[in-house]
C-alpha cells in the first residue's frame, strides 16, 4: 500500500514514515501543501494530512483527495466538534494529538477498508455508499460516523467507547436532511436508530 504523509514537521514526518513503512507499505512524504497536492496526483492508496500544513489549506487538500477517491486521515491539534464534522470537505477520519502509533495505523487501515468496500447501508430511506462515504446522496460521513450508524441500524452491541460528538453529528445531519430518524442510546441495548416519536 502507498501512503502519503503530509506534515510541516520534519521530525513527525520521519516518525510517521518509519511507523507506516512497516508491513511493506511505501510511504510518500510532503512538507507543505504544494508538495502534498503533487503527491496526491500520484494516486496513493491513502493520505495522512496534518491540519497545520502550510501553503495550501488542508480543506482544499481533502477536497482534492475526495474527488480522486483517496481516503484521508486528518491529524488535529484540537478537539473534534460538531462544526468540524459538518464541513463539506470531510476526510475519512480525524485523529487528535496526542495519539498512539497503532491508532494512526488503525485509522489508515479503516479508511482504506471503507473506501474499498462496495457495501451500501440502506435502511428506512437512509443510505450510505461506503466507497465515497456519501450519506443520502448529499452529505459525507466519517468512518466513525458510518460505524455508529451501522451499529444503530443493525441493532448490534459494541464494547467500543463511542464518542458522543459523532452521535450528535449524525443526528444533526439527519435533521438537516429532514429525516424522522435519530440515533439514541437505549439502556442495556446500546445505540439504536429510532423515529422522532419513540
Amino acid at each position: 500500500m502507498r501512503i502519503l504523509i503530509a506534515s510541516p514537521s520534519r521530525d513527525l514526518l520521519d516518525c510517521y514514515t518509519e511507523l507506516l513503512s512497516q508491513n511493506g507499505n511505501e510511504v510518500l512524504s510532503a512538507f507543505d501543501g504544494v508538495q502534498t497536492m503533487d503527491r496526491l496526483a500520484r494516486r496513493p492508496d491513502a493520505a495522512v494530512i496534518d491540519c497545520n500544513i502550510t501553503r495550501i489549506d488542508r480543506r482544499r487538500l481533502v477536497r482534492y483527495a475526495n474527488e480522486e477517491m483517496i481516503p484521508s486521515v486528518v491529524l488535529l491539534d484540537r478537539r473534534i466538534d460538531l462544526k468540524l464534522l459538518s464541513e463539506n470537505d470531510l476526510p475519512s477520519s480525524f485523529l487528535t494529538y496526542p495519539f498512539l502509533p497503532e491508532e494512526l495505523s488503525e485509522a489508515v487501515d479503516a479508511a482504506v477498508e471503507t473506501a474499498e468496500s462496495g457495501e451500501i447501508i440502506d435502511y428506512q430511506a437512509l443510505s450510505v455508499r461506503l466507497k465515497d462515504r456519501t450519506f443520502c446522496g448529499r452529505m459525507k460521513l466519517t468512518v466513525e460516523e458510518i460505524s455508529i450508524l451501522r451499529f444503530a441500524v443493525r441493532g448490534e452491541t459494541t464494547d467500543r467507547v463511542i464518542n458522543a460528538v459523532y452521535v450528535n453529528s449524525l443526528n444533526f445531519k439527519l435533521k438537516s436532511l429532514n429525516k424522522k430518524q435519530r440515533i439514541k442510546y437505549i439502556t442495556n441495548e446500546g445505540y439504536r436508530l429510532v423515529t422522532d416519536d419513540e
